[in-house]
């Protein structure tokens, strides 16, 4: 099985960065292959809603010429993806907010003239979040428009795991997360029925 982290922290050493290891490590321990992309080392510009894409039905036709293209390929050939982000202002950061917009678009052939289908179809999605808040009040409507961005992709949420940073200056690696990081790496990675 491979998953694909993507990385979308704005300090590569900071505690997304810390869950992210943590949770790479157990995903190696289950023979998994994992690659991470760090998404501020790459060009990733904002969709413009130009439409573009939804008239090239085999192919992902943005008019962009960047990164996006390349991270695509790597998402279509993974078993399962992970949006890993803090949480600012109750949202992701702009890296991940651009990926997600120009994803959607590229790859899901709805608005065209000529309708098509989604290219990522059936892959698995979740989420890795942290912030200063219980993920109940902080994480909760970035995952509750997850949910509805996997839906509308028939993509499979494979769920969430959010580690609070209390401004303790201690390690988000506590206990409690050692634990859902387990639980949640054995969900992303349960094999579906035909795949």
């Amino acid at each position: 099985m491979k998953v694909l982290l993507l990385m979308g922290s704005m300090r590569k050493n900071g505690n997304t960065a810390e869950v992210c290891d943590a949770f790479t490590t157990y995903l190696e321990s289950l023979n998994v292959n994992v690659e991470k992309i760090t998404l501020i080392d790459r060009d990733i510009k904002p969709c413009i809603g130009c439409g573009a894409c939804q008239n090239v039905l085999d192919d992902f036709g943005c008019i962009h010429s960047d990164d996006v293209v390349s991270i695509a390929d790597k998402i279509l050939a993974c078993d399962a993806f992970i949006f890993a982000t803090p949480i600012y202002s109750w949202y992701c950061t702009t890296p991940v907010k651009s990926l997600m917009d120009r994803l959607v678009y590229m790859m899901n052939k709805y608005y065209g003239k000529e309708k098509g289908d989604s290219f990522w179809a059936g892959k698995k999605m979740g989420a890795i979040t942290t912030c200063g808040y219980p993920d109940h009040y902080g994480a909760d409507l970035f995952i509750t428009g997850l949910k509805r961005y996997a839906k509308h992709s028939n993509l499979i949420y494979s769920g969430h795991l959010n580690a609070r940073d209390d401004g303790s200056k201690q390690s988000v690696i506590t206990d409690k997360v050692t634990k859902e990081l387990r639980e949640f790496a054995e969900e992303v990675t349960i094999v579906l029925p035909g795949k």
